[in-house]
């Protein structure tokens, strides 16, 4: 690094931060996947609250999954516990 700005970038940048950099990137590409690259509105409030709802759905629809996905895991160790318990009272 041997000009002015690089030295400066050195001083600001964290690799800490940098690392975690991926979550980031890949809520707002989702969004962006899911919901368009453009908010065609016009006026400011109009672009924040669509921007709101779509990070609220998007959030709702994350919630859905990981509810899914943990019932389909108790469901899983529920059956699990049935077998088992049915095998316990052949053996006894």
């Amino acid at each position: 690094a041997k000009g002015y700005g690089a030295r400066i970038r050195d001083r600001i940048f964290d690799r800490q931060k940098y690392r975690r950099r991926g979550i980031c990137e890949g809520f707002f590409g989702a969004l962006t996947n899911w919901f368009g690259d453009r908010i065609p509105c016009f006026l400011r409030e109009t672009a924040i609250t669509r921007v709101l709802i779509r990070v609220a759905c998007y959030a709702l629809r994350i919630l859905l999954r990981v509810r899914i996905k943990k019932d389909m895991i108790l469901d899983t160790l529920n059956d699990r516990n049935k077998d088992s318990s049915r095998l316990f009272s052949i053996v006894a």
